[in-house]
């Protein structure tokens, strides 16, 4: 009896557990075909909107090409619609209120086609060149009705063109421009009348007009010479009191730090190194003071015309080398990259000039480029140019004010002036640069932009020894040694 009994609860747990298995399953699935539906709801939903969208789009379209079509029909220029082959295919009203024809008796009289019922004698070109540019081309040209009335017509010729680029069409309107034309007509007669009213006028006062031009002429002359002479000579002052502070500022840093660590050296008790680090500044304090002092007079060789030139044979690249070497070391320390670049054939590397004076233009650039560069890189090169050789010098800098890029050229001119100064120098270097370029018969230049750096170029006239051996020759009838 129990067993029967197991048996019994053991089957209907059996079957209550179908059953709840199988409406799991059927739950799921209805959850499932739920979320289809209401997917394939929201996806019809959306597509309506779309359809409603672009319907309302449509009928947008529609409401602006009928607009469109009541102005091409109803208005007094006369509007064509060709095929790319000349072919007529429609005009509106206005053909017939300006040529008083209607299309198809000017078509029995000029045939269907815009190449035979135009006008204009080069109307081929026209089209022609339309169809070649893809844009709209406007010219004029004149009919003569049976009365011997004539209208002037300015046409307007434009291409349609497809998706792919291709013209389909060409819209040509002409429009009455006849009272235009006239009152272009009128107003040139007008003129002429006038001109012709002004002409005794003019030679009246010629006489007259020309002597007082002279005379402010001459007035003006002279003022602007002396407003000139005033401001040069008050810029000049301004410049040399200004070089003078800067000049005995200069002086007296090096000179300070001479006697300062001089002074400390009498000091029995210093140790060797100490001794050594002090020497070491008074030597750098010597060189930095017979710097200045060597700037000032090449300024005085070259105001006065002293500068001397001695040319000899050179590499180039070799003198761009050796600044860069140079200089490495001092760009390394300030956190700066130091590149170098050549553009220069095997060839074309050897010069006939002054090498001395050639490597201290770009000591002086190189300077400055270190000088007033924060961060960035600074690069130095040569390139080969027709008859020259171009030297450059290019930073990462605060850049020159575009109204003193001729200026810092000229001798006691800096953008900074004062004991304020950011920068510290005597402002000499340019134009100790510009001196010696002058000398060489080469030219000195920057661009540059405030805040994005500066690029400085100077040229050397291409001549080599070899160009210098032809010369000597031709005028000697001789062959030269040079070994």
């Amino acid at each position: 009896m129990i067993a029967y009994i197991t048996y019994g609860i053991s089957t209907l747990f059996l079957v209550w557990l179908i059953v709840k298995l199988y409406t799991r399953k059927l739950k799921k699935e209805k959850d499932k075909l739920e979320k289809t539906v209401k997917e394939r709801t929201i996806e019809i939903s959306r597509q309506k909107e779309e359809i409603q969208i672009q319907a309302k789009r449509l009928s947008c379209v529609n409401k602006e090409l009928e607009k469109q079509s009541i102005i091409a029909r109803e208005t007094n220029n006369v509007v064509v619609l060709a095929k790319p082959d000349g072919h007529i295919e429609w005009v509106n009203e206005g053909f017939f209120k300006l040529y008083k024809y209607s299309l198809s008796r000017f078509i029995d009289k000029t045939g269907n086609n815009i190449f035979k019922i135009s006008h204009n004698p080069d109307i081929k070109n026209i089209v022609e060149r339309c169809l070649n540019q893809k844009e709209s081309i406007t010219y004029e040209n004149h009919i003569t009705y049976k009365t011997g009335k004539k209208k002037w017509i300015q046409t307007t010729l434009t291409p349609i063109i497809n998706n792919k680029g291709q013209v389909e069409k060409l819209i040509a309107i002409d429009t009455d421009i006849t009272k235009i034309k006239e009152a272009e007509n009128e107003i040139l007669n007008k003129k002429e009348e006038i001109l012709a009213q002004n002409e005794e006028i003019l030679s009246q006062k010629e006489e007259l007009e020309l002597h007082r031009n002279h005379l402010e002429k001459l007035v003006k002359k002279r003022t602007a010479e002396l407003e000139k002479a005033k401001m040069k000579a008050e810029e000049s002052d301004r410049l040399k009191s200004a070089f003078l502070t800067n000049m005995s500022h200069e002086i007296r840093t090096p000179m300070n730090g001479i006697m300062g660590f001089a002074n400390l050296l009498k000091d029995m008790d210093l140790s060797y190194k100490d001794k050594l680090q002090h020497i070491n500044v008074i030597n750098e304090n010597c060189h930095q003071l017979l710097a200045i002092i060597k700037d000032v007079i090449d300024v005085s060789k070259i105001k006065t015309g002293q500068i001397k030139i001695t040319n000899e044979e050179f590499d180039a690249t070799e003198i761009v080398d050796a600044n860069f070497n140079y200089y490495k070391d001092k760009c390394d320390q300030k956190g700066i990259e130091l590149i170098q670049t050549f553009e220069i054939p095997d060839t074309k590397k050897l010069l006939y000039s002054d090498k001395d004076k050639t490597s201290r233009i770009l000591n002086k650039l190189l300077d400055n480029a270190i000088k007033f560069t924060q961060e960035g890189k600074i690069e130095i090169g040569a390139s080969y140019k027709t008859r020259h050789i171009e030297f450059f010098v290019r930073d990462t800098g605060i850049g020159i004010d575009s109204g003193i890029k001729e200026k810092i050229f000229e001798c006691f001119h800096q953008s900074e002036t004062g004991m304020s100064r950011t920068y510290e120098g005597a402002g000499l270097g340019l134009a100790i640069a510009k001196g010696f370029i002058d000398r060489m018969q080469g030219d000195i230049w920057v661009e540059s932009k405030i805040g994005k750096g500066s690029v400085f170029y100077f040229t050397i006239p291409y001549e080599n020894i070899s160009e210098k051996e032809m010369l000597v020759k031709a005028n000697s009838h001789q062959e030269p040694n040079y070994n």
